[in-house]
């Protein structure tokens, strides 16, 4: 995409009996690099921007993003979210100010967009 992007929130989790599974579609991803890739922590920081990716008793957990928002992201994150936890979420604010992100439903990634809604103290008690 050419632009950078940082995260505002995220809760996108693989759990622990879908991480051999999803390492090995990134790594048969026609879509991907083409590296292959010993661990998803590995695969998912070389090639995007997201750092500080971790595995706890949950699974794998994204960490989070900063810099630029490489082609590879939204290619990664689609190939991931069939494993993900459904209601997995990771969002972001681009460089324009633009919210968007990715939730996982029914088992698919999907596209998000964010809004902010200003008001003003004490307007909504007349």
């Amino acid at each position: 995409m050419g632009y950078y992007a940082d995260t505002v929130e995220r809760s996108f989790i693989i759990p622990p009996e879908k991480i051999t599974a999803a390492l090995d579609a990134v790594n048969n991803s026609d879509e991907l690099s083409g590296d292959t890739y010993d661990s998803l922590i590995e695969a998912v920081e070389d090639m995007t921007c997201f750092q500080e990716c971790y595995m706890d008793e949950d699974g794998f957990n994204l960490g989070y993003h900063s810099d630029k928002y490489l082609s590879y992201t939204d290619e990664l994150l689609a190939v991931l979210g069939p494993f993900a936890t459904e209601g997995s979420f990771v969002r972001f604010s681009g460089e324009g100010g633009e919210l968007f992100g990715f939730q996982v439903v029914d088992g698919k990634l999907r596209n998000e967009f964010g809004v902010i809604e200003w008001r003003v103290y004490g307007e909504d008690e007349r």
